[in-house]
């Protein structure tokens, strides 16, 4: 073994020892939190629901019980939703009158963990 060698090995070696030896930093943060005292719970205000949230998208296709929808910035990503009972009135309607196509854009807005489009933003094309 060189010279040169034996010096790298030297210093891995021994680098882990020389840390090892190096006193911790002390933490002063720790000994001033020992005497913070909270009086009471804290009250968040109430704003949207964390389980309400919106899927923006393009149409795949449409039918009088469900919307498929491609997100625009993952296509590989691809929703259906069916439609709440306020939806599903809405949506006979639109369908009657040529429905959403393929290529459309719109929001989707759902509940998490649900499939159930209760809203949908955006206006469906001139038939094919």
């Amino acid at each position: 073994m060189t010279v040169y060698g034996m010096r790298i090995l030297n210093a891995v070696v021994l680098l882990p020892l020389i840390c090892a030896l190096m006193p911790a930093p002390r933490l002063a943060s720790a000994q001033a939190t020992s005497s913070l005292k909270v009086s009471g719970p804290v009250v968040i205000a109430p704003g949207a629901t964390k389980d309400e949230h919106c899927f923006l998208g393009e149409v795949v296709g449409s039918t009088n019980a469900a919307i498929t929808v491609r997100d625009i910035h993952d296509e590989r990503r691809i929703r259906t939703f069916t439609y709440s009972p306020n939806l599903a009135a809405k949506m006979r309607s639109i369908v009657a009158q040529g429905n959403f196509q393929p290529g459309d854009k719109g929001e989707t807005s759902c509940r998490a963990a649900r499939n159930e489009a209760y809203a949908i933003k955006g206006s469906p094309s001139v038939p094919r």
